[in-house]
């Protein structure tokens, strides 16, 4: 148990580090979302916060390897997220 705490809190502090990373690139790159009518923000929004997580569970994931079947199901996530 204390061991998934520990991946719980590594895998939350890099998310927490690589949010506002990915959101600076995004600023930059110009991959924002622009407000419109049918959409619920008022402010441009970045759209590369998904690639935080994306990193986060893949380098964990990796990390951990506990079982073959783990790098078929990342590789597979990892073709998703491309």
């Amino acid at each position: 148990m204390t061991t998934l705490g520990i991946y719980f809190l590594l895998a939350l502090g890099s998310s927490l580090v690589l949010t506002p990373l990915c959101r600076l690139l995004a600023h930059r790159a110009g991959l924002i979302a622009k407000p419109k009518e049918d959409r619920w923000h008022k402010r441009p929004t970045a759209m590369f916060g998904g690639v935080a997580i994306a990193t986060t569970v893949l380098a964990i994931g990796a990390w951990i390897a506990p079982d073959v079947r783990l790098w078929q199901l990342m590789g597979c996530a990892a073709v998703i997220a491309a």
